[in-house]
């Protein structure tokens, strides 16, 4: 089974600049990444997202479904062909001898705390795929909700309303002009998750692909209405990027 997670760092300390900390994560580690033989062969899918702060143009002033916190750096996405390679590289020499070290490294001059691992299930609800040159891959703005389920819906139900509400989106031909894509991720929680912790946080990312964040303003209030029967919205939050594909 094809695994995936997604990793949210947050920062930057104290006497780095928020540029400065993801420049270095999205050039200079994920390069450092790549120059290991074993990641290079492990990633079908490998992709940095810039959280976009109220400084950069795309980011700023642009409406978002939830609240945006301001203390997020890097959304990383990686995917392979199952967790039991994933957990191989972690084991590689070197890795443990060059990456390694960059991580702790990051995580005492540039991450404000640990990075939130979500091992997640994927499924693309709309739309193609991430390739270089494809309006959804290198470059694209994309849209991170990480929703937490209202309380009293069950996971079950909660997943068939977001199957339900992408129907219906589907079904909108204004949405359909502005996204390039819009797939869901269902969190996985229990003790095998990569980090168990997670599933607390939230229960499903959904991550679109966009024209433009304004263009979705049109649809975000209908939205939210709509995601009030399953979605707590004071623990749910929302995340603007601008994405690099590594692979």
């Amino acid at each position: 089974m094809t695994f995936k997670d997604v990793l949210v760092t947050r920062g930057p300390r104290p006497g780095t600049g928020r540029r400065e900390g993801q420049d270095y994560v999205v050039d200079k580690h994920a390069a450092l990444a790549m120059s290991v033989p074993a990641i290079r062969g492990l990633f079908t899918c490998y992709a940095m997202n810039r959280v976009l702060g109220a400084e950069d143009g795309a980011g700023a002033g642009a409406p978002a479904l939830y609240r945006r916190p301001d203390d997020l750096l890097v959304v990383v996405e990686h995917a392979c062909a199952d967790r039991r390679s994933f957990d191989a590289v972690l084991e590689d020499r070197e890795y443990l001898a060059t990456v390694r070290p960059d991580e702790i490294r990051m995580g005492a001059e540039i991450f404000s705390e640990p990075p939130t691992a979500y091992e997640v299930v994927e499924e693309a609800v709309l739309g193609g795929g991430r390739e270089r040159g494809d309006p959804a891959g290198d470059g694209a703005l994309v849209a991170f909700d990480f929703l937490r389920r209202r309380p009293g819906t069950g996971p079950e139900e909660f997943a068939a309303a977001l199957t339900e509400e992408a129907a219906w989106l589907g079904a909108d031909p204004g949405y359909r002009a502005v996204v390039h894509r819009r797939e869901h991720n269902l969190v996985q929680g229990g003790p095998g998750a990569l980090d168990p912790a997670a599933a607390d946080r939230h229960d499903a990312i959904v991550a679109t692909a966009v024209t433009g964040f304004a263009d979705l303003a049109g649809v975000l209030e209908r939205l939210r209405e709509r995601q009030a029967g399953y979605v707590d919205p004071d623990a749910s939050t929302s995340v603007l990027t601008r994405r690099t594909v590594i692979v």
